[in-house]
């Protein structure tokens, strides 16, 4: 008996990007998808869990460089599907101004520093608590 299956196809990466020094969770959606593949970030590899037909996650490798590189999933030594993902610099945070703000908030903190994306996406966090 022969059974066919779907050859796998990458439709969406989330997060797209990662830092360079890695271990962010990717969430790889598409059609396809099995158990046993793995993901490989341009020459790195990292075990995928195997979610559904249609989702797998797998831990961003750190990256000796940021810029694009292709994400493929293998089956052994078969390249099964590939996308493009990016790995960024890392965030580099070298000063806070003022130290300390009133309790209440509404303190106006400036952040310097390297790395940071001009994104609508970013936040600061104070313990458990996400700021705008």
């Amino acid at each position: 008996a022969f059974l066919y299956t779907e050859r796998p196809h990458i439709s969406l990466v989330i997060p797209d990007k990662a830092p360079v020094s890695g271990g962010v969770e990717i969430l790889v959606h598409g059609r396809g998808l099995s158990a046993g593949l793995t993901c490989v970030f341009g020459e790195a590899t990292s075990p995928s869990r195997y979610i559904s037909e249609e989702l797998l996650s797998c831990v961003a490798p750190a990256s000796s460089r940021s810029g694009p590189i292709r994400l493929t999933l293998r089956a052994k030594d078969a390249t099964k599907a590939t996308t493009s993902f990016t790995y960024v610099d890392d965030v580099e945070i070298t000063t806070t101004t003022p130290k300390a703000g009133a309790l209440q908030g509404g303190t106006l903190l400036t952040i310097r520093g390297a790395g940071f994306e001009n994104t609508t996406q970013l936040g600061c966090r104070f313990g458990s608590l996400l700021a705008s």
